[in-house]
Protein backbone atom coordinates (compact mmCIF):
# COMPACT_ATOMS: atom_id res chain seq x y z
CA UNK A 1 0.00 0.00 0.00
CA UNK A 2 1.62 3.48 -0.95
CA UNK A 3 2.03 5.86 2.31
CA UNK A 4 -0.48 8.33 0.51
CA UNK A 5 -3.51 5.84 1.42
CA UNK A 6 -2.15 5.35 5.10
CA UNK A 7 -3.91 7.34 7.80
CA UNK A 8 -1.80 10.10 9.71
CA UNK A 9 -1.84 8.58 12.82
CA UNK A 10 -0.41 5.66 11.21
CA UNK A 11 1.93 7.17 9.66
CA UNK A 12 2.90 9.19 12.87
CA UNK A 13 3.01 6.58 14.74
CA UNK A 14 5.51 4.31 11.76
CA UNK A 15 7.81 7.33 11.70
CA UNK A 16 7.68 8.08 15.85
CA UNK A 17 9.46 4.49 16.19
CA UNK A 18 12.38 5.53 13.89
CA UNK A 19 15.90 7.25 14.78
CA UNK A 20 16.75 10.87 13.63
CA UNK A 21 18.60 9.54 10.75
CA UNK A 22 16.05 7.45 9.30
CA UNK A 23 13.73 10.47 9.94
CA UNK A 24 15.87 12.84 7.82
CA UNK A 25 15.77 10.01 5.21
CA UNK A 26 11.79 10.33 5.36
CA UNK A 27 11.71 13.81 4.40
CA UNK A 28 13.56 13.01 0.90
CA UNK A 29 10.66 10.41 0.25
CA UNK A 30 7.21 10.72 -0.73
CA UNK A 31 5.10 13.74 0.07
CA UNK A 32 3.11 11.86 2.72
CA UNK A 33 6.44 10.54 4.59
CA UNK A 34 7.81 13.88 4.23
CA UNK A 35 4.95 15.89 5.96
CA UNK A 36 5.13 13.43 8.57
CA UNK A 37 8.59 13.33 9.64
CA UNK A 38 9.62 16.90 9.32
CA UNK A 39 6.78 17.11 11.87
CA UNK A 40 7.99 14.41 13.98
CA UNK A 41 11.46 15.97 13.82
CA UNK A 42 10.54 18.92 15.07
CA UNK A 43 8.17 17.73 17.97
CA UNK A 44 11.62 17.09 19.69
CA UNK A 45 15.07 18.32 18.21
CA UNK A 46 18.28 16.59 19.31
CA UNK A 47 20.92 19.17 19.73
CA UNK A 48 24.50 18.03 20.68
CA UNK A 49 26.45 21.13 19.00
CA UNK A 50 26.33 24.44 19.67
CA UNK A 51 26.21 25.49 15.63
CA UNK A 52 22.80 23.46 15.99
CA UNK A 53 21.41 25.44 18.82
CA UNK A 54 22.52 28.78 17.02
CA UNK A 55 20.79 27.67 13.75
CA UNK A 56 17.60 26.48 15.43
CA UNK A 57 16.85 29.77 17.35
CA UNK A 58 18.38 32.21 15.36
CA UNK A 59 15.90 31.46 12.71
CA UNK A 60 12.89 31.79 14.91
CA UNK A 61 13.93 35.64 14.73
CA UNK A 62 14.57 35.62 11.07
CA UNK A 63 11.66 37.82 8.72
CA UNK A 64 8.59 35.74 8.51
CA UNK A 65 9.70 35.71 4.68
CA UNK A 66 12.91 33.51 6.08
CA UNK A 67 10.63 31.49 8.64
CA UNK A 68 10.01 29.11 6.06
CA UNK A 69 10.57 25.35 5.11
CA UNK A 70 13.75 26.54 3.64
CA UNK A 71 14.93 27.79 7.22
CA UNK A 72 13.57 24.62 8.81
CA UNK A 73 15.69 22.59 6.27
CA UNK A 74 18.53 24.45 6.99
CA UNK A 75 18.22 24.73 11.09
CA UNK A 76 17.75 21.24 11.22
CA UNK A 77 20.63 20.10 9.36
CA UNK A 78 18.75 18.80 6.18
CA UNK A 79 20.37 18.05 3.48
CA UNK A 80 20.47 20.87 0.55
CA UNK A 81 18.89 18.50 -1.75
CA UNK A 82 16.15 18.36 0.21
CA UNK A 83 15.15 22.14 0.88
CA UNK A 84 13.14 22.59 -2.11
CA UNK A 85 11.13 19.73 -1.65
CA UNK A 86 10.43 21.01 1.47
CA UNK A 87 9.14 24.21 0.15
CA UNK A 88 5.96 23.22 -1.25
CA UNK A 89 4.57 20.61 2.00
CA UNK A 90 3.06 23.47 4.07
CA UNK A 91 0.64 25.97 4.22
CA UNK A 92 1.21 29.19 4.92
CA UNK A 93 -0.85 29.02 8.22
CA UNK A 94 1.85 25.75 9.49
CA UNK A 95 5.01 28.04 8.71
CA UNK A 96 5.80 28.49 12.55
CA UNK A 97 7.74 24.62 13.08
CA UNK A 98 8.74 26.24 17.21
CA UNK A 99 5.07 25.67 17.83
CA UNK A 100 5.74 21.98 16.72
CA UNK A 101 8.37 21.83 19.42
CA UNK A 102 7.34 19.60 22.21
CA UNK A 103 10.27 18.02 23.75
CA UNK A 104 13.89 19.49 23.22
CA UNK A 105 17.40 18.53 24.13
CA UNK A 106 20.47 20.14 24.67
CA UNK A 107 23.31 18.10 25.46
CA UNK A 108 26.50 18.47 25.27
CA UNK A 109 30.03 16.43 25.70
CA UNK A 110 31.79 19.09 27.21
CA UNK A 111 30.28 22.28 28.93
CA UNK A 112 29.14 24.93 26.27
CA UNK A 113 28.46 28.35 27.45
CA UNK A 114 25.48 29.01 24.89
CA UNK A 115 23.73 32.13 24.34
CA UNK A 116 21.22 32.13 27.63
CA UNK A 117 19.97 35.83 27.07
CA UNK A 118 18.72 35.06 23.40
CA UNK A 119 17.54 31.63 23.83
CA UNK A 120 15.99 32.66 26.69
CA UNK A 121 13.50 34.95 24.88
CA UNK A 122 12.48 32.98 22.04
CA UNK A 123 12.27 29.50 24.41
CA UNK A 124 9.34 31.63 26.13
CA UNK A 125 8.09 33.51 23.21
CA UNK A 126 8.24 30.96 20.17
CA UNK A 127 8.01 27.57 21.77
CA UNK A 128 5.04 28.12 23.47
CA UNK A 129 3.69 23.70 23.11
CA UNK A 130 7.21 23.18 25.10
CA UNK A 131 6.40 20.96 27.80
CA UNK A 132 9.92 18.70 28.22
CA UNK A 133 13.33 20.18 27.94
CA UNK A 134 16.73 18.43 29.04
CA UNK A 135 19.81 20.07 28.85
CA UNK A 136 23.36 18.62 29.83
CA UNK A 137 26.58 20.61 30.12
CA UNK A 138 25.65 24.35 29.21
CA UNK A 139 23.26 27.17 31.10
CA UNK A 140 19.97 26.06 32.71
CA UNK A 141 17.19 27.46 30.55
CA UNK A 142 13.46 27.61 32.10
CA UNK A 143 10.11 28.01 30.34
CA UNK A 144 6.88 28.12 32.33
CA UNK A 145 4.99 26.11 30.48
CA UNK A 146 7.15 23.03 31.07
CA UNK A 147 5.84 19.94 32.97
CA UNK A 148 9.23 17.66 32.73
CA UNK A 149 12.72 19.79 33.29
CA UNK A 150 16.03 17.75 33.68
CA UNK A 151 19.44 19.87 34.25
CA UNK A 152 22.64 17.75 34.49
CA UNK A 153 25.90 19.39 34.82
CA UNK A 154 24.29 22.79 34.30
CA UNK A 155 25.22 26.32 35.76
CA UNK A 156 22.14 28.45 36.64
CA UNK A 157 22.83 32.31 35.97
CA UNK A 158 20.74 35.09 36.00
CA UNK A 159 20.80 37.54 32.52
CA UNK A 160 23.25 40.72 32.91
CA UNK A 161 21.33 43.51 34.69
CA UNK A 162 19.05 41.70 36.53
CA UNK A 163 18.91 42.12 40.19
CA UNK A 164 17.76 38.50 42.08
CA UNK A 165 19.07 36.53 44.67
CA UNK A 166 19.34 33.64 42.67
CA UNK A 167 18.17 31.67 39.63
CA UNK A 168 15.51 30.09 41.46
CA UNK A 169 13.95 33.48 43.07
CA UNK A 170 14.34 34.68 39.06
CA UNK A 171 12.48 31.90 37.29
CA UNK A 172 10.78 29.93 39.78
CA UNK A 173 9.43 31.94 42.69
CA UNK A 174 7.90 34.44 40.61
CA UNK A 175 5.09 32.30 39.93
CA UNK A 176 4.22 31.86 43.23
CA UNK A 177 0.54 32.94 42.91
CA UNK A 178 -0.24 30.62 39.51
CA UNK A 179 2.03 27.82 40.70
CA UNK A 180 3.97 25.96 37.87
CA UNK A 181 2.98 22.82 35.97
CA UNK A 182 6.35 20.80 37.15
CA UNK A 183 5.85 17.55 37.74
CA UNK A 184 9.07 15.98 36.67
CA UNK A 185 12.37 17.62 37.74
CA UNK A 186 15.98 16.46 37.67
CA UNK A 187 18.65 19.00 38.89
CA UNK A 188 21.93 17.62 39.31
CA UNK A 189 25.46 18.10 39.69
CA UNK A 190 24.16 22.23 39.03
CA UNK A 191 26.34 24.99 39.74
CA UNK A 192 24.06 28.30 41.15
CA UNK A 193 26.56 30.93 41.01
CA UNK A 194 29.36 30.72 38.56
CA UNK A 195 31.90 32.90 40.79
CA UNK A 196 31.82 30.53 44.05
CA UNK A 197 30.17 27.05 42.73
CA UNK A 198 27.25 26.90 45.49
CA UNK A 199 25.14 23.53 45.58
CA UNK A 200 21.62 23.06 45.80
CA UNK A 201 20.75 23.66 49.22
CA UNK A 202 17.35 23.87 51.38
CA UNK A 203 16.13 27.61 50.25
CA UNK A 204 16.17 25.77 46.57
CA UNK A 205 13.92 22.84 47.84
CA UNK A 206 11.47 25.59 50.02
CA UNK A 207 11.24 27.43 46.52
CA UNK A 208 10.25 23.97 44.79
CA UNK A 209 8.07 23.40 47.86
CA UNK A 210 6.17 27.21 46.99
CA UNK A 211 5.98 26.92 43.16
CA UNK A 212 5.41 23.50 42.23
CA UNK A 213 2.55 21.88 44.10
CA UNK A 214 2.05 19.41 41.38
CA UNK A 215 5.36 17.76 41.28
CA UNK A 216 5.52 13.68 41.14
CA UNK A 217 9.14 12.84 40.53
CA UNK A 218 11.86 14.65 42.05
CA UNK A 219 15.75 13.76 41.57
CA UNK A 220 18.34 16.05 42.65
CA UNK A 221 21.83 16.00 43.86
CA UNK A 222 23.02 19.33 47.35
CA UNK A 223 23.50 19.65 50.55
CA UNK A 224 19.99 19.06 52.44
CA UNK A 225 18.57 19.11 55.76
CA UNK A 226 14.84 18.59 57.16
CA UNK A 227 14.73 22.24 56.87
CA UNK A 228 14.30 21.57 52.96
CA UNK A 229 12.54 18.48 52.78
CA UNK A 230 9.72 18.84 55.69
CA UNK A 231 8.03 21.79 53.12
CA UNK A 232 8.61 20.05 50.36
CA UNK A 233 6.88 17.19 51.36
CA UNK A 234 3.97 18.91 53.28
CA UNK A 235 3.39 21.08 49.94
CA UNK A 236 3.76 18.50 47.38
CA UNK A 237 0.74 16.22 47.75
CA UNK A 238 1.24 14.24 44.42
CA UNK A 239 4.64 13.10 44.77
CA UNK A 240 5.51 10.01 43.78
CA UNK A 241 8.77 9.15 43.82
CA UNK A 242 12.29 11.49 45.39
CA UNK A 243 15.83 11.26 45.07
CA UNK A 244 18.20 13.11 47.58
CA UNK A 245 21.84 12.62 46.65
CA UNK A 246 24.60 13.76 48.24
CA UNK A 247 27.13 16.33 46.53
CA UNK A 248 29.63 14.04 44.37
CA UNK A 249 32.48 14.85 47.03
CA UNK A 250 30.69 14.13 50.21
CA UNK A 251 29.83 10.15 51.00
CA UNK A 252 27.61 10.63 54.31
CA UNK A 253 26.39 13.22 56.46
CA UNK A 254 23.59 13.32 59.50
CA UNK A 255 21.73 16.56 58.58
CA UNK A 256 18.56 14.52 57.38
CA UNK A 257 16.41 12.66 60.07
CA UNK A 258 13.21 10.61 60.71
CA UNK A 259 10.94 14.03 60.58
CA UNK A 260 11.55 14.10 56.50
CA UNK A 261 10.83 10.66 56.38
CA UNK A 262 8.00 10.50 58.61
CA UNK A 263 6.97 14.25 56.71
CA UNK A 264 7.10 12.13 53.16
CA UNK A 265 5.14 9.52 54.47
CA UNK A 266 2.29 11.09 56.44
CA UNK A 267 1.95 14.10 53.38
CA UNK A 268 2.55 12.02 50.41
CA UNK A 269 0.58 9.40 49.96
CA UNK A 270 1.02 8.15 46.79
CA UNK A 271 4.98 7.52 47.24
CA UNK A 272 6.28 4.61 45.25
CA UNK A 273 10.21 5.22 45.33
CA UNK A 274 12.31 6.88 47.94
CA UNK A 275 16.23 7.48 47.90
CA UNK A 276 17.57 8.83 50.55
CA UNK A 277 21.26 7.65 50.48
CA UNK A 278 24.63 8.63 52.91
CA UNK A 279 22.19 9.52 55.54
CA UNK A 280 23.59 8.44 59.23
CA UNK A 281 20.65 9.47 61.15
CA UNK A 282 18.43 7.18 59.16
CA UNK A 283 17.18 3.89 60.11
CA UNK A 284 16.85 1.50 57.15
CA UNK A 285 14.27 -0.61 58.88
CA UNK A 286 12.46 2.19 60.64
CA UNK A 287 12.07 3.95 57.21
CA UNK A 288 10.58 1.26 55.06
CA UNK A 289 8.04 0.75 58.07
CA UNK A 290 6.65 3.82 58.26
CA UNK A 291 6.17 4.28 54.50
CA UNK A 292 4.80 0.63 54.15
CA UNK A 293 2.67 1.51 56.63
CA UNK A 294 1.43 4.89 55.30
CA UNK A 295 1.88 4.65 51.47
CA UNK A 296 -0.16 1.87 49.82
CA UNK A 297 1.57 2.23 46.77
CA UNK A 298 5.25 2.12 48.31
CA UNK A 299 7.41 -0.64 46.73
CA UNK A 300 11.16 0.53 46.83
CA UNK A 301 13.89 2.35 49.01
CA UNK A 302 17.42 3.24 49.52
CA UNK A 303 18.54 4.33 52.70
CA UNK A 304 21.98 3.11 52.96
CA UNK A 305 25.01 4.63 53.96
CA UNK A 306 27.75 3.42 51.63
Amino acid sequence: MSPSRLPDELLLHIVSMADQGTKLVCTRLCRSLAKTATRHLWKHPYLTHPGQVTRLFTSATAPSSDNSPQMVARSMSLASSSVSSLCSLFPEETRRPYEWITHLTISFDQFEPIPFDDILVILTDCCVNLVSLHMHNTYALFAPTLTQCHWHACVFVLPPGLDAPNWFELYLARHQTAGLPLTHLTILDAVFDERNGSLLVDTHLQTLATCCARLEHLVCNGFFTDMGIIPLAARSPRLQSIALYLPNNISQSNTISHASIDQLAHSCPRLVQVVCRGQSRINSDHAFRTLHATCPHFIYGDFSID
